[in-house]
């Protein structure tokens, strides 16, 4: 890497520089990832229309084309590592540039300086503008970009590989498809292009790591072991019985539009459990 090799030069040719760099742990992006993969198609398949479309982009300019050739040049070699430390960049300016005022594209040490985490958080907070990510991408798509990058039960991808959390050749086929398919997503919502992706593909899309879609498969994997607990065969318990049907209860809670806090969704959950489902359990 051309980092690497900038500071072995500098510890050889500068021992006035002390280069103590504290590395933090490193995590296993592609794990976190993973509910988050094969959602898109594959878009070495697409190759020429991705680069029909940064030609034509009216959010490409002309020294952002050189970059974007390096990036698909990269992702077409598989060069994964270094192609997604390029996109994300990309991702973020794109979303700057369209919902930050012009004086928080950049920081400023004695100004606010918005966030990546701000933009999509679809909640307009401290910035000068009134406008979300709601006012130009869908709500599917928002989710997407808080999976990706803001909720604690996902990847955080963009603030991993900042702070050096991930070897860089470890990023596989599916993580940099995954990012790169959004991005182009992305552009296409803000510019009114037809884009590289299916919007009707992206319009399917629901959280996988929100904390509602993660206290669900919780419950899910915890009524799924009750199901399958010896003592309970005595009962007769089957997929017809109260274990199921109080399943169904909880499941009714969630609604991913317009999900109401988790306060109220474990207060009806308590309600559910004080409706004596599991009294007939053996004892």
């Amino acid at each position: 890497m051309n980092i690497e090799l900038m500071k072995n030069y500098l510890n050889k040719n500068c021992d006035f520089l002390q280069l103590n760099n504290h590395q933090r742990p490193y995590v296993d992006l592609l794990a976190k990832s993973e509910p988050l993969l094969n959602f898109f198609p594959d878009l070495r398949e697409k190759e020429q229309e991705m680069m029909e479309y940064i030609n034509t982009s009216v959010l490409v300019n002309p020294i952002q084309k050189i970059y974007w050739e390096r990036i698909l040049h990269n992702f077409k070699s598989e060069s994964y590592g270094e192609c997604l430390a390029m996109i994300l960049p990309q991702l973020e300016q794109c979303l700057r540039t369209y919902f930050c005022p012009s004086n928080a594209l950049c920081a400023q040490p004695s100004e606010f300086y918005v966030t990546l985490d701000q933009i999509i958080s679809s909640v307009p907070s401290a910035m000068e503008s009134s406008s979300t990510v709601n006012d130009g991408l869908s709500q599917n798509l928002v989710e997407m970009l808080q999976d990706a990058f803001m909720f604690m039960d996902g990847p955080r991808i963009r603030d991993k590989i900042s702070h050096g959390e991930v070897r860089l050749q470890d990023i596989n086929h599916s993580l940099c498809n995954h990012v790169l398919s959004m991005t182009f997503g992305v552009m296409a919502a803000l510019s009114k292009e037809k884009g590289v992706v299916d919007k009707c593909l992206i319009e399917t899309y629901l959280s996988r790591v929100h904390p509602s879609s993660c206290l669900r498969r919780s419950i899910d994997s915890a009524l799924t072991c009750l199901l399958n607990w010896p003592d309970m065969e005595p009962t007769g318990i089957t997929e017809s019985s109260d274990v199921l049907s109080f399943k169904h209860s909880v499941y009714n809670l969630f609604d991913f539009q317009h999900c109401p806090s988790l306060q109220d969704v474990l207060k009806q959950m308590r309600d559910l459990i004080n409706k004596d489902y599991f009294l007939r359990l053996h004892r």
